[in-house]
């Protein structure tokens, strides 16, 4: 479980690090599930409502903004999860939740992973 300070302070050590990339985003799991640094992010999240995962996904890949997270403090308690995916991509939109950032694929471009924090 990462609380929303631990994702701050993650989100300060990875802000302005990771030149090239328009968005930063932070996405809490629990296990790498088989990815490494420089894989590129070929599934999409799925949509919620109301704690319960729909059949339908939202266009890309969810995280917390690094940006949003470094300069704000977020109104979520806790992501459940041991692992920090940190994400970049050149096209994103904001999520409904506090802080999310969804990750785009654009112009053949696929978010991409920058490091993994365990």
């Amino acid at each position: 479980m990462k609380t929303a300070d631990e994702i701050k302070r993650i989100a300060a050590q990875v802000a302005g690090k990771h030149e090239g990339y328009r968005y930063i985003g932070l996405r809490v799991q629990n296990g790498a599930h088989g990815l490494s640094v420089g894989d590129e992010i070929l599934h999409e999240s799925n949509v919620w409502d109301d704690g319960e995962m729909l059949d339908e996904t939202v266009g890309g890949i969810c995280a917390v903004s690094a940006k949003e997270a470094a300069q704000h403090t977020l109104r979520f308690g806790s992501y459940p999860g041991s692992v920090v995916i940190v994400i970049g991509a050149n096209a994103a939109e904001y999520g409904d939740d506090d802080g999310e950032i969804i990750l785009k694929w654009s112009s053949g471009e696929y978010p991409v992973v920058l490091d993994i924090i365990k």
